[in-house]
């Protein structure tokens, strides 16, 4: 998380949403019969209990379960950067520069990547986001900026 999310704004605004999410995970597990067992990894559950807090609070956005196809393309495109981060390729461009001449299909493959996961934030979240942004603008008047759900944007607003 990045500095804007843990200020004291954003924490007294989103306690409540965070502590349904953690409630929804528990729920979850307690329900699982495969939790049921000796042995469970929570791992995906938490992981998409910490992806929808960071949606609900960036887009108002959040995932039905682990199967949801959204969810599944998010951290698929996650993996993936986390994956080219890692690779052999990344380190001998970095420590050795006379290198990165070689490296072009390297770094075409970082450029698709990010442009595929740009188009999908901006195709499934950002658009929809300033559509609703701006119907409440609208509806509200321009004079009123208090319509924003992201704490941290309004307080910019209102400076």
């Amino acid at each position: 998380m990045t500095l804007p999310f843990l200020t004291a704004l954003v924490v007294q605004q989103y306690m409540a949403m965070w502590e349904a999410e953690i409630d929804a995970v528990v729920d979850d597990v307690r329900g699982d019969a495969v939790a049921q067992g000796a042995r469970f990894v929570v791992r995906r559950r938490l992981q998409l209990m910490l992806h929808n807090i960071m949606y609900r609070m960036m887009f108002d956005a959040r995932f039905e379960s682990v199967d949801d196809p959204m969810f599944i393309d998010a951290t698929r495109f996650n993996s993936e950067r986390s994956h080219l981060a890692q690779s052999f390729e990344y380190n001998y461009g970095d420590f050795i520069p006379i290198l990165c001449a070689f490296l072009r299909g390297y770094l075409n493959k970082c450029r698709g990547l990010q442009s595929r996961r740009l188009a999908f934030f901006n195709n499934n979240y950002i658009k929809k986001r300033r559509k609703v942004m701006d119907t409440l603008e609208k509806g509200i008047g321009s004079s009123d900026k208090t319509y924003h759900s992201n704490p941290y944007v309004r307080g910019i607003d209102q400076k």
